[in-house]
């Protein structure tokens, strides 16, 4: 008599079970760059003719407001270059930037750096955005041993505050700015 034969079942794999997450397209977040070592040492004038010297180059350069009242100075640099969707200064922008330090370098009391963006495409990021690129324009000022870090506030104000329309190219241009206020002692 054969030999009865064992049946035998077939061995299943158990595979844990794996919770699909919903798939989440987060933009990359800028990185933060280093204040060129080669940034050259601003010369405090001394005089009160090289001050207003140095005033006047201020208010030639372009894209550059300095309204002056009681309390505060503001200097507002409109259209400022950073490289695309980055918080990284475009190199045009560090001769302008001396020139204010120059400026800046003849007033005392407390700094505020303020970034703003233009209101265009998708703007959760503004806030956010805007701070890094106060916090660039900061920390190069405070490489220029202008101001001491405990001296300078940054804030971000992303879209929120438009001086121009965003529904033109020259309007945007207008409200991608950062605001430097020196607040007067």
């Amino acid at each position: 008599m054969p030999e009865p034969v064992e049946e035998t079942k077939p061995v299943v794999e158990e595979k844990p079970v794996v919770e699909e997450k919903p798939v989440v397209e987060e933009k990359p977040i800028p990185e933060v760059k280093p204040v060129p070592a080669e940034a050259p040492v601003i010369k405090k004038p001394q005089t009160e003719e090289e001050i207003k010297q140095v005033q006047q180059e201020v208010k030639e350069l372009k894209n550059v407001v300095v309204q002056e009242t009681a309390k505060e100075i503001k200097i507002s640099m409109g259209d400022i270059g950073f490289k695309e969707n980055s918080n990284e200064l475009l190199e045009t922008e560090y001769q302008k930037l001396d020139k204010i330090c120059e400026l800046l370098s003849t007033y005392g009391g407390k700094l505020l750096v303020t970034g703003h963006c233009a209101r265009f495409g998708d703007t959760s990021n503004d806030v956010k955005f805007s701070t890094e690129r106060a916090q660039t324009v900061a920390d190069y000022i405070i490489a220029q041993g202008i101001y001491k870090a405990e001296d300078v506030s940054v804030e971000g104000k992303g879209s929120s505050v438009p001086v121009a329309t965003n529904d033109t190219r020259e309007g945007r241009a207008k409200n991608r700015r950062v605001e430097i206020t020196v607040l007067k002692k």
